[in-house]
């Protein structure tokens, strides 16, 4: 696990909007989703990405203590595989983006998947960890 240094720390989440992955039961992620609701978690994962499956685990247990909510972004990711990804291994997930173009990404200053930001209840980034 490394600490990667962001410009985007103390500073608020980018502006996006992704549409939720295709054929997934939950809706898309945006920037509104990241303010009033306390402390969030974001979780940049694909389903080609090993370190994302192991982390995983911690994703899902962090969910299952219900103290912060998870939203995910979908990295360069093919929907059926996104899809089968999270139903193997569970989605801890409250709303999941498709990003397809790795737009947002960039936008977040993504290095490479997994990564996760800590987001406060005000949309400002105070913490990223790149999990390799």
């Amino acid at each position: 696990t490394s600490y990667v240094p962001s410009a985007l720390i103390n500073r608020p989440a980018p502006q996006f909007a992704l549409a939720p992955v295709e054929g997934l039961d939950i809706d898309g992620f945006a920037t509104a989703d990241l303010s009033g609701e306390g402390v969030t978690v974001v979780n940049v994962f694909a389903s080609w990405c090993v370190p994302c499956r192991v982390e995983h685990p911690f994703l899902m247990d962090l969910a299952e203590r219900g103290e912060v909510e998870i939203f995910g972004i979908n990295y360069d990711d093919p929907a059926p595989n996104a899809r089968a990804f999270l139903t193997e291994l569970g989605n801890p997930y409250t709303r999941v983006g498709a990003d397809r173009d790795r737009r947002v990404g960039i936008e977040w200053g993504v290095y490479g998947v997994p990564e996760t930001f800590v987001v406060d209840g005000e949309g400002i980034i105070t913490f990223k960890l790149w999990a390799r």
